[in-house]
């Protein structure tokens, strides 16, 4: 087990940079950014995790046990559909923003002036969704993430496991874990540094929906011009 402990270390490192990658990051930063708190912030994080590795541990599976190969060009599909995604947030995030009533609220505690975004539908619309409900978009955007991005992931490893299963389905776990690790802490410090600079600076609650929604689109934009 020890001589595993390096390919371990390499999945779980890997995982970590790989939950890192520009399109991971903008779409959470994107349908997490109406979340003013932490908790539905790490809640999403988590199940996108959870639907992210569900895909790359499933296409393993076909892989390495009834040798079904992914074909290219669905894979290919599933990288379009992604940076289609992202321009499509993009103006979601901006046009939302315009069209739903929201305010700038600004209030003291203990003499720390706090300002927050507040849309009158947020309450009722928050307590008549359920976990189950809530779940379903971060679980389908990662298997989305997770198909789209699995071939590079699958191809590291042979090479790293000599060809078998269980130390396959091990690696993937490990590799899995670190995307969960690496997104959770993204998603906090997001979340940190977002709320932090909200209070203290009107103008970057005013503007940070607006300049995420057109990096979202600008990114979205050079990910279909690099498939073409």
């Amino acid at each position: 087990m020890l001589d595993m402990l390096p390919v371990l270390l390499l999945g779980l490192s890997l995982g970590m940079l790989h939950a890192l990658d520009a399109d991971h990051v903008m779409t959470l930063s994107v349908l997490t950014n109406k979340q003013a708190a932490l908790k539905p912030r790490l809640f999403f994080s988590f199940y996108w995790a959870l639907g992210h590795s569900a895909m790359v541990i499933g296409i393993a599976v076909l892989l390495f046990v009834f040798d079904v190969k992914v074909p290219e060009q669905w894979a290919m599909f599933a990288e379009m559909a992604i940076g289609i995604m992202l321009v499509l947030m993009g103006f979601w995030l901006m046009f939302t923003f315009k069209r739903e009533r929201i305010t700038l609220h600004e209030h003291a505690h203990g003499g720390l002036v706090h300002r927050h975004w507040h849309d009158e539908k947020h309450v009722s619309n928050t307590q008549k969704s359920s976990n189950v409900q809530r779940a379903h978009k971060p679980v389908m955007v990662g298997l989305l993430h997770g198909f789209a991005g699995s071939a590079p992931v699958i191809a590291l490893v042979p090479a790293l496991a000599y060809g078998e299963l269980s130390i396959v389905l091990l690696y993937l776990l490990v590799f899995s874990a670190g995307v969960m690790l690496a997104m959770l802490g993204f998603s906090a410090s997001y979340s940190y540094c977002q709320k932090l600079l909200g209070e203290r600076y009107a103008l970057f609650q005013q503007y940070n929906r607006q300049v995420l929604a057109l990096i979202s689109i600008s990114v979205g934009s050079i990910w279909l011009t690099q498939l073409a």
